[in-house]
Formats: structure tokens, C-alpha cells, sequence
């Protein structure tokens, strides 16, 4: 039965999770390995990220007197997202992410340092030299040293094969059959796809024009397409991440607001701490029945200036990410173009924004109060970012989920890795991972890394059970 097939192990993507999974199968030395992509190059939505990887019980954590466990992890991840996640789901990542950032420092990655990326316990975010393009080189070089592993690049996967029994025995690439004894998807997700989002990931849809998608063109959700086609259950419906942003110029636009300004609903009541993570500021922006708006005065917009805006975020990024958006210049290229309403008292821009000008009145009243004696009487928000809203004119911009880095639906996966059908039955010869995959970043995104850690541990587990499988 062996000799009907060409290939042992065929992976289908090149990024991280990919690339991981080519790696682990072909740690095996008798199994041959194909990596294949639709691209020209490696590294899809993987090369375009941050490089971040969220990991517990780390050696970079002991070194910062950090005390974190796997067990910890797994429980906050499994408490922040209602338990959603299967247990077993949540514990594999939890439980693989240390060793996986041992295994990626062994090839020659080059972990900074850790970050807290949001309100999680203690920090996990491990942040890596060169950010998550370098790690996509890092491991790539080591796949160009597999003398098993060949690379197909060009070559875009549309089919899934299977034989009479339902088990997965290749994929077709144009008019070629690639016949393989196991197939891993890691193809990414479908931010490309306007088709996909609409019926998969509907909030995002609903951003209209204003929709970016931070990823590459090839995200265009073909391992959704084919996994569904063989049968698989597909899971995480309406899952994604969604960072809450201004109509700004994309180049400008970051992953977290400054905490100067003020958020109100379309009622004109704040509903949230302004220094919010993003999974946060996501969450309760859903809630909103109406527009959401950022309100500032003159005298901050003054003092908004290049270079300071780090120190008004509840978050900071690794160099390379200096996200220049609420600085005064742009806030001035925006009024021009009309993105930001300019008024002269806080009735006249409740007007222009179609709130209640008496509540809006009365938020800032409350604010600004809270602002001179130094404490968010509702939010506690951090006082050193606290600025009134008192020196006209005055500044409003809309805010709208629409920034988007991340979908999460996909083929239900098992702790192993392999696709389960309807029935939560594996799917011979069929395995998945990272960003392709649904039921593993659940509705609520657990701080930046948590996708890097999704495509490394889950693509290390595809490739090491693809290769148990076979022997």
C-alpha cells in the first residue's frame, strides 16, 4: 500500500505552524516530507506578526523572578473564554508552550524578553529578536537542513483527495495529485476572503469599508474550504480578533488606543477604561447598541506629539512598532479630511456625533472631576494618563471594530492534532494547525502571542503525531 503513495507527510503552508510541523515529522529520517505553498516565499500571516509567543513556566520567566506554571495558564485561558475551549485544547497548549519556546531558542531564535500583553496574571509574552518574520527564517533555515524535507512553493493546494473508506491520501494542486500518507493543513486563516468572513466571521463583515485585514493576500481560508469538504466539523463561529481603531491611515494604525482619551457610547456614557487591552476593548465595544467615539480637548491634542505616545499605553511593543496614530500631526490630517469633528463646546459636538448632549455634558463633568483628584471613580483608569477634556476646541473621532490580525474558525481539532469530522471522530490522514484551525483561540484573545503559541505547539504536535501515525 506504501508504494501508492509518493509523499509520507504533506503539509500544505509555510508558516509558522507549517513550517513546525515539517520539522517535527521530519525528525524522523525514513519519513520523506513535502512543504508546499501558494506563494513564492515562506511565512504567510506569520512573517507579517510580532513575533510574540505567550508560554508559561519558561526559563525567560524563572530568569525575571516570574513564578508561572502550565497549569495556571491553562486555567485562566480556559475561565477567559467560559470555558468554550475543550479542556484538553487548553491544557496542550498550555502545557507544550514552555518547551516550545526551549525548541525554538535551540534552532537559533533569540527570546528579548517578556512583555505583559494585556491583564493576564503574570507576563507570558515572550518576545523574540527581529519579531515573527525572523522566526519564520529561523525556521526555515532549519528546514533547508532536512535532507527529507523538500519545498514546493507556487503550487496552491484546492483539494483535498480521499480514498473510497474517507481517509485523507493527498491533495490536488492545479492538474497534479500530490498522493501523501498523512496531510497537515496550516494554510492560515481567511482575513482575505470578504466570502469566507461574511458567512464565518460576520462581526468582522460588518465593518463594511472600513474592514482592514493585517496579513498577506494568500489568507484566502483554502485549508476552511478543504477541510470542510472532507467532512470536518467546522468550529469558532464568529471568532477572530477585532481591535477597536479610528478611520485613520492604516500605516498608523496600533493594536492599542492611548489612554488620554475619552470612549463614550452613542448614549454619550463612557463604558470602559481607555487603557483597555484590546481582547477587552473588543469585548465591550460588542456589547455597544450604537457608534462608539474617542473625545479629547485641544491642550491634549497639543501635547500629543511624535515619540511620546508610549507613555500613554497600557501596552508597549517591541521596537519596530512605534504606532504614531493619536499624535497631533495625523489628528490634523484627519480634521482635514473630515475624519475628525472639530466643535467648540461640548453641545455643538454632541451634535455633530447624534449623541444626547446633556449626557455627554455630565460624562465629561464626571471625568474631569475624577481627572483633578486623581481617581477613575468607575473604571480606574491609571491616573498619569488622566487630561481633561476642558481646553476647546474640542476633538471626536468614531471607533469601529475593524482592524483585523486574527481569524479563528476553522476544523475542530483534537490534542493531537488531527481533524475531527461531525461526529468528533478523526479524519484519517488528516491534521491541522495554527491559524487554519478553529476551537483553539477562543472568543476571548488571551493576550498578544496567543496565535504564535496556536501555530507553534499545535504545529509541532501535527507533524510529531503525523509521523506516530505512519509507524
Amino acid at each position: 500500500m506504501a508504494d501508492d503513495f509518493d509523499i509520507d507527510v504533506l503539509v500544505i503552508g509555510t508558516g509558522a505552524a507549517g513550517l513546525s510541523a515539517a520539522l517535527q515529522a521530519s525528525d524522523d529520517p525514513n519519513l520523506s516530507v513535502v512543504l508546499v505553498d501558494s506563494e513564492d516565499h515562506v511565512g504567510g500571516a506569520s512573517a507579517w506578526s510580532t513575533g510574540i509567543v505567550m508560554a508559561a513556566g519558561t526559563e525567560f520567566q524563572a530568569a525575571e523572578g516570574i513564578s508561572d506554571t502550565a497549569e495556571e495558564l491553562s486555567r485562566e485561558y480556559q475561565v477567559l473564554n467560559n470555558w468554550e475551549v475543550l479542556p484538553a485544547i487548553a491544557n496542550r497548549l498550555a502545557y507544550d508552550s514552555g518547551p516550545t519556546i526551549s525548541w525554538l531558542v535551540g534552532l537559533g531564535a533569540k527570546c528579548t524578553g517578556i512583555i505583559f500583553a494585556g491583564d493576564e496574571r503574570v507576563p507570558r509574552a515572550h518576545v523574540f529578536e527581529g519579531l515573527g518574520a525572523n522566526i519564520v527564517d529561523v525556521l526555515f533555515a532549519e528546514v533547508k537542513r532536512r535532507r527529507n524535507v523538500d519545498v514546493v512553493l507556487k503550487t496552491r493546494v484546492t483539494e483535498l483527495l480521499r480514498d473510497d473508506a474517507g481517509r485523507v491520501v493527498g491533495a490536488l494542486a492545479g492538474d497534479e495529485k500530490m498522493r501523501s500518507r498523512a496531510t497537515i493543513l496550516a494554510t492560515g486563516g481567511f482575513g482575505a476572503n470578504r466570502m469566507l468572513l461574511k458567512e464565518h466571521f460576520p462581526r468582522a463583515h460588518a465593518a463594511d469599508d472600513w474592514l482592514w485585514y493585517v496579513g498577506p493576500p494568500s489568507s484566502r481560508g483554502d485549508g476552511l474550504v478543504m477541510a470542510a469538504q472532507a467532512g470536518a466539523d467546522i468550529t469558532g463561529h464568529d471568532n477572530g480578533v477585532l481591535r477597536l481603531r479610528a478611520n485613520f491611515t492604516h500605516e498608523n494604525e496600533g493594536a492599542y488606543l492611548p489612554g488620554w482619551m475619552v470612549v463614550v457610547n452613542s448614549q454619550g456614557r463612557r463604558y470602559m477604561d481607555e487603557m483597555s487591552p484590546y481582547n477587552v476593548a473588543e469585548a465591550v465595544t460588542s456589547a455597544q447598541s450604537g457608534p462608539v467615539f474617542a473625545l479629547w480637548d485641544d491642550r491634549t491634542k497639543r501635547e500629543a506629539q511624535p515619540g511620546t505616545t508610549a507613555q500613554h499605553r497600557k501596552v508597549n511593543f517591541p521596537e519596530g512598532h512605534p504606532w504614531e496614530d493619536f499624535v497631533e500631526p495625523v489628528i490634523d490630517e484627519m480634521v482635514e479630511i473630515g475624519n475628525v469633528h472639530v466643535a467648540q463646546s461640548i453641545p455643538e459636538l454632541a451634535d455633530k456625533l447624534g449623541i444626547p448632549a446633556p449626557a455627554l455634558t455630565a460624562t465629561l463633568e464626571t471625568y474631569n472631576a475624577d481627572c483633578h483628584c486623581g481617581r477613575d471613580r468607575f473604571f480606574d483608569k491609571q491616573a498619569p494618563v488622566f487630561k481633561t477634556v476642558a481646553t476647546p476646541p474640542f476633538y471626536a473621532t468614531e471607533l469601529r471594530l475593524w482592524h483585523m490580525p486574527l481569524t479563528a474558525v476553522g476544523p475542530q481539532i483534537d490534542a493531537d492534532a488531527r481533524v475531527l469530522d461531525r461526529h468528533w471522530n478523526s479524519i484519517p490522514g488528516l491534521y491541522a494547525a495554527g491559524e487554519v484551525t478553529g476551537g483553539v483561540v477562543g472568543k476571548h484573545y488571551v493576550g498578544s502571542g496567543n496565535a504564535y503559541a496556536n501555530a507553534l505547539v499545535f504545529g509541532r504536535r501535527a507533524g510529531q503525531t503525523a509521523a506516530s501515525d505512519l509507524t
